[in-house]
């Protein structure tokens, strides 16, 4: 019975298409033998490992990038936050200036009294209340407005904003259900913005700088996930953007998660606030609220 198996596995082995097997069946001397038996065992285990690493590359679910480049007709205007720099601009928060003290002189010149001042003025919860009376107000800071042929320095078109760093800012555009369209390019097609970067009097020596901070972002954005542009006064500057919307795929395919724009996917406070707060979730504006926790 023995011999009758090992002669069918024999035969088998022999008129099989490797090589490996029926060289090692028929060689004569061990030497030569050896050497198929090594080859073989080489040339398995790297078939073998090449097959499971195939395997773990489907299981990985790697995604390319697939890039395209649409013409648009129109196009949806982004959203434009206009701050004055200095947080404290106005005869109020000169008067509040005054009351308060401090040894250096020198440190006028740097952001050491401007941060006392500020630190200073968000202590106090009574002058917390009128927060908005230390800053630009909409008549103040937005001159003249234009965007195509709309007049935007109507008040409609603007919404307050009150921003941790620099203050009264006011958005232009922000508003989804009346998003403003534009459908061109170049200075003819874009806004132009006129602001008025004054300060109080008595405000200026307690500065080292002055202009004003634009930022540009979505509508379903917070100008606190963006960087602004820093405008000098005096001064026309022209400001040229160009727009990319990336996104990817949910787990498995990425570590994204999905169904990010239901407030109720995640039983989490930060991503209700968020929520609460925009129109949906911001990746950057969620790192920034973390770090504030």
């Amino acid at each position: 019975m023995f011999r009758k198996i090992y002669g069918v596995v024999k035969e088998v082995s022999l008129s099989s298409t490797s090589h490996g097997l029926p060289n090692i069946i028929r060689s004569e001397t061990v030497s030569i033998r050896l050497m198929w038996i090594i080859f073989t065992i080489i040339s398995t285990g790297l078939c073998a490992f090449m097959i499971v690493e195939s395997i773990m590359n489907y299981l990985s679910y790697e995604t390319t990038s697939k890039i395209r480049v649409l013409s648009e007709s129109t196009y949806p205007f982004p959203v434009i936050t206009a701050c004055n720099a200095n947080y404290l601009t106005t005869e109020y928060a000169s008067e509040f200036l005054k009351n308060i003290t401090f040894n250096s002189s020198s440190a006028l010149l740097d952001y050491t009294f401007y941060n006392k001042a500020k630190s200073s003025l968000l202590m106090n919860q009574d002058l917390r209340m009128n927060i908005s009376k230390f800053g630009d107000s909409y008549e103040k800071l937005i001159l003249k407005c234009f965007l195509t042929f709309v007049n935007c320095k109507n008040e409609n078109y603007w919404k307050y904003y009150y921003h941790p760093y620099f203050g009264n800012c006011y958005l232009l555009n922000s508003n989804l259900s009346n998003v403003l369209q534009v459908s061109g390019t170049g200075w003819d097609n874009g806004l132009n913005l006129i602001l008025n970067l004054s300060l109080a009097d008595g405000i200026e020596e307690y500065y080292p700088n002055s202009g004003a901070i634009i930022l540009v972002h979505n509508q379903t954005m917070s100008p606190l996930s963006v960087n602004g542009f820093t405008i000098s006064i005096g001064t026309e500057t022209n400001v040229a953007l160009s727009r990319q919307f990336k996104s990817l795929e949910p787990k498995p395919y990425s570590n994204c998660d999905g169904n990010t724009s239901d407030p109720n996917a995640f039983d989490s406070k930060l991503f209700k606030l968020m929520h609460s707060n925009l129109l949906g979730y911001d990746q950057n504006y969620a790192l920034i609220c973390v770090f504030k926790n």
